[in-house]
């Protein structure tokens, strides 16, 4: 296997990309009407001001970026590393660590009722990738990716 495995998360509800755009778009029309409506000087009242619009601008963007940060899983097979990969629209970050080789997929039920799809590798660490509600979901995520990565597929033991 040389190739890269990207599993995407897919995009964010509509709703959430709205509201995203929403708060992005407010979050730029703060900074500029301050500057625009204030002129710069050294006084102090100036610069609280401008504190309190950049602490504003902070809990905007923070609430922007968690409705828009969208979460894929990179596998590069060749090179036996892994990263998960957070992007905003173009832009991303994730950081490459090295894996041992992939070995199985599996389903996980955990305490909230909500089905797990993990990657094992020989050393037994494992990459959560998806989060389903319903099982038959899950097993079908698991299945595709256990195909796409030439690995097997573990069913739980009821």
């Amino acid at each position: 296997m040389n190739k890269l495995i990207i599993i995407k998360g897919g995009q964010k509800h509509f709703i959430f990309r709205f509201m995203a755009a929403i708060l992005y778009a407010f979050a730029v029309f703060i900074i500029v009407k301050f500057f625009i409506n204030t002129s710069v000087s050294t006084v102090e009242n100036y610069t609280i001001s401008f504190l309190h619009i950049l602490e504003m601008e902070i809990y905007i963007i923070t609430l922007a970026l968690l409705a828009s940060v969208v979460n894929n899983h990179h596998f590069n097979l060749k090179e036996s590393i892994y990263r998960k990969y957070y992007s905003v629209g173009p832009f991303g970050y994730g950081k490459w660590q090295t894996i041992s080789k992939l070995t199985y997929t599996s389903i996980y039920l955990n305490n909230n009722d909500v089905y797990e799809v993990i990657i094992w590798d020989e050393s037994n660490d494992r990459f959560k990738i998806s989060f389903h509600n319903e099982e038959n979901n899950a097993i079908e995520t698991a299945k595709y990716v256990a195909d796409k990565l030439s690995i097997d597929y573990y069913t739980r033991n009821a």
